[in-house]
């Protein structure tokens, strides 16, 4: 798993200028509110998220002067082989000298291989996203990251959802981090099963907490032009009671964004149980429901 080993920040809304070198392990960023913490994480998160576009208004640039560009440097180190071939990223390829905390422009045995990713978002409000190499500049040349490669290394962010991202169901950060990739909400939901043919009716007396709750998750991703907006989830149904739903989405889904729905069953009555999800969205003036 890719390490964030330096952080620039630039005309980002509170930040004039930020500069960052985490230390290995946990790093915890410890401060007053309204100083900044939370927008070094948009930051990061807008940065390398796994997104196509960002919406950005004038407010995100320091006073609102968008007169100066909004630049955020990510470099990562610990990167995947793929990420280190010299016909993918050999011009984008840098070094990073840990003891004296500096990034180096070339490579070097003696180095960690790194690369650094960065974003631009000019007066246009529009953001760019290009991997830096004065090699690749002075010849001219200019990339991104390919698709695949940047969900490889976007980042989770553990939020209302903090249940969700600390179990081991689809999509959470403990199964993102298993290279077993254990998909644990399926195999609770048929133990639950097991247990109730073994046991019949005395299953939910003697098991009745580990039985409650089964949880899904689904992955949502954006994969149109324009952006989502007034998103909802709702649950309906004469026993839509036994279901609840989270979710990562909000109101606004960019183009090209991804969160993450959970569907909680907590049954409270016996027999079959269902219920329907409605998603509702406006693209452009229109609404749309969907059931998946």
């Amino acid at each position: 798993m890719a390490r964030i080993r330096h952080i620039f920040i630039e005309n980002f809304r509170g930040i004039k200028n930020f500069e960052w070198f985490p230390l290995p392990g946990i790093n915890c960023l410890v401060g007053p509110g309204d100083c900044g913490k939370s927008t070094v994480l948009d930051a990061i998160d807008c940065c390398l998220g796994a997104r196509r576009s960002i919406p950005f208004n004038d407010a995100d640039f320091f006073g609102m002067d968008v007169s100066k560009p909004i630049q955020i440097l990510v470099t990562l180190g610990e990167l995947d082989d793929s990420l280190k071939t010299l016909d993918r990223y050999g011009l984008y390829v840098r070094g990073f000298n840990s003891k004296l905390k500096k990034v180096e422009e070339e490579p070097d045995h003696d180095l960690e291989t790194v690369l650094t990713i960065q974003q631009t978002v000019t007066n246009s409000l529009e953001a760019e996203w290009s991997l830096v190499s004065e090699r690749a500049k002075e010849q001219d040349l200019r990339r991104d990251l390919g698709w695949g490669d940047r969900v490889k290394i976007a980042p989770t962010r553990i939020g209302t959802i903090a249940d969700h991202h600390l179990g081991w169901g689809r999509g959470s950060v403990l199964n993102r981090l298993s290279e077993e990739r254990a998909d644990a909400s399926t195999a609770l939901a048929q133990a639950a099963r097991d247990v109730r043919k073994t046991f019949g009716d005395q299953a939910e007396k003697q098991l009745e907490k580990a039985l409650k709750i089964v949880e899904e998750t689904a992955t949502l991703t954006n994969s149109g032009a324009a952006t989502m907006s007034d998103f909802a989830v709702n649950v309906v149904g004469a026993k839509a009671k036994n279901f609840s739903q989270t979710s990562t989405c909000g109101s606004t889904i960019a183009a090209g964004a991804t969160c993450i729905l959970a569907l909680t069953f907590s049954p409270d009555d016996k027999g079959r149980l269902s219920a329907t999800v409605n998603i509702t969205f406006n693209v452009a003036g229109l609404k749309h429901t969907q059931s998946p």
